[in-house]
């Protein structure tokens, strides 16, 4: 689950990250810190020395997934960087991770974390969604674990696989519609079926 939602996190923080990249290769993300803004509940993250590649996950589980930034949002300058967790009308952005702590992910191999200011740690009302799909012998096909009605996805992942691990996992990211976690394939086996398999976590929205 964390490979693929480094990859999609990185694949949507393209443009962000080349403008870091030139300004601090050399460096790690630090000096960071996290709170909730009073008046319209969006958490950002703050730091400093930002190398590269952007990405938060939640300090407490980086099972759960990486996510990537409200990008249009963020404010740079050089390799400093401040940004909302997610877009405004997203749940990323006004529901803390289970820990409250969020951590940086730049590509440096030394993240940076810091604790959400007035968030109190514990479970959330979150639930983990399985689907799954039978791909044929060298076809492809996609399967969405969808959350159910009031809930928006959190993180997520997929896994491909057939009896020779000749099947490709193509796409694992969040649904355009932020409401359930969409995986692609490829079984690259012209005899045998497999298996796509896709989980969301789904949290109740505010």
């Amino acid at each position: 689950m964390t490979s693929t939602g480094r990859r999609a996190a990185r694949a949507a923080s393209s443009i962000l990250c080349m403008t870091l990249v030139a300004a601090g290769a050399a460096h790690a993300a630090d000096t960071c810190k996290a709170k909730i803004d009073k008046k319209t509940g969006v958490i950002s993250l703050a730091a400093t020395n930002v190398a590269g590649l952007v990405a938060w996950y939640d300090g407490g589980n980086e099972a759960l997934g990486y996510h990537a930034f409200d990008y249009g949002n963020c404010v740079v300058k050089d390799d400093d960087m401040v940004c909302p967790l997610g877009a405004a009308d997203s749940p990323l952005a006004t529901i803390p991770p289970p820990s409250c702590v969020v951590c940086i992910e730049d590509g440096t191999g030394n993240d940076c974390c810091a604790r959400i200011k007035g968030c109190t740690p514990g479970v959330r009302d979150c639930v983990q969604v399985n689907e799954s799909i039978v791909l044929g012998a060298s076809s492809a096909g996609s399967v969405t674990a969808q959350c159910p009605i009031g809930y928006a996805v959190m993180g997520g992942g997929g896994s491909s696989t057939d009896p020779f691990d000749m099947q490709q996992l193509s796409v694992s990211r969040p649904s355009a519609s932020e409401d359930g976690f969409l995986c692609k394939g490829f079984n690259h086996n012209g005899v045998f079926s497999g298996n796509l398999s896709c989980a969301a976590i789904c949290c109740r929205r505010p």
